[in-house]
C-alpha cells in the first residue's frame, strides 16, 4: 500500500504550472467561479506520488514530470477547475469528505459531504 500526499504536503504541487490554462480560467469565470479554490490553491488537483512513472525517452523537465511522471489527483472541492463560486458550499466547507448515499439511476450515484451536507451526483457511465 502506498502513502499518498495530501493537498497540504510541501510537494503536493511540485512541477505544477502556476496557473490553469487560459481556456479553463475563462470557462470557470463564465460560470461564476471567481474564487481560487482553497484546497488545491487554483491548480485543480495535486500530486499523490512523485515520480510514480518512468519518463522513458522524454527529457527530465518540470512539464514532462507533471504530465507523465507524477501520479495526480483531481480536486474534489472544485472538481478540477481550480476555482469555486464564492457563495457556494465549496467555499464554506473546509474540505469536502464525500460519502456514497445511493444510486439514483443505472450509472448515477449520489454523494454527500459529511461535513457540510452538500450533494453531488456523478455519472459513472458504462
Amino acid at each position: 500500500m502506498y502513502d499518498y500526499l495530501e493537498h497540504d504536503h510541501p510537494d503536493a504541487f511540485l512541477d505544477y504550472p502556476e496557473e490553469q490554462p487560459e481556456n479553463v480560467l475563462r470557462m470557470a469565470r463564465e460560470n461564476g467561479m471567481t474564487q481560487r479554490c482553497h484546497v488545491c490553491q487554483g491548480h485543480g488537483g495535486w500530486n499523490l506520488r512523485l515520480n510514480a512513472y518512468n519518463l522513458w525517452d522524454r527529457e527530465d523537465t518540470p512539464e514532462n514530470r507533471h504530465n507523465f511522471s507524477h501520479f495526480k489527483s483531481s480536486c474534489g472541492q472544485c472538481n478540477g477547475w481550480g476555482w469555486i463560486k464564492p457563495d457556494s458550499n465549496d467555499a464554506k466547507c473546509e474540505k469536502h469528505e464525500w460519502t456514497h448515499v445511493r444510486n439514483t439511476g443505472r450509472c448515477l450515484h449520489l454523494y454527500e459531504c459529511k461535513k457540510c451536507g452538500s450533494q453531488h451526483e456523478v455519472d459513472s457511465s458504462d
